[in-house]
């Protein structure tokens, strides 16, 4: 286990570059967010998928949660928001409010927890939105 710091109000760009390649090879890091500290893997990886369940000794059927840098990463990986979600983006992101969207088709199943649904939001937090931004895409943040 390796532990970075960060300053969570101006995080080293070098030290996210290093949480972003462990998420990139498969790994987990544990990040802080507006709301928990979060455990962080990429959900379009079925590997980081299945060893995040394993850490947490989660059941199967428990869908987790995402986190993105920004609405415009939202609408890459997810696509188009409906015309509500546009209006509660506009006046909550970032911040606390998860919207539940169709999971898209390149999603692990596992994060659905057997659904069709993802529930993502932009958090308030610089450091869990530079790691998105850093990996290129949505993340997990399902509590550490």
């Amino acid at each position: 286990m390796e532990r970075i710091a960060v300053d969570p109000e101006q995080p080293d760009a070098s030290a996210i570059a290093r949480g972003a390649a462990i998420v990139l090879a498969g790994g987990a890091v544990a990040i802080p967010t507006d709301t928990l500290y979060g455990l962080a893997v990429d959900p379009f990886n079925a590997a980081a998928v299945a060893a995040l369940f394993a850490i947490k000794d989660r059941a199967a059927e428990k869908a987790i949660p995402l986190i993105a840098a920004d609405h415009a990463q939202v609408q890459q990986w997810c696509g188009t928001l409906p015309p509500a979600g546009h209006r509660l983006a506009a006046q909550f992101w970032p911040g606390p409010l998860t919207l539940v969207l169709d999971a898209p088709v390149s999603i692990d199943p596992g994060i659905t927890g057997g659904g069709t649904t993802v529930g993502i939001r932009v958090p308030a937090h610089v450091v869990a939105r530079a790691l998105c931004r850093a990996v290129g895409k949505p993340l997990t943040a399902t509590s550490a």
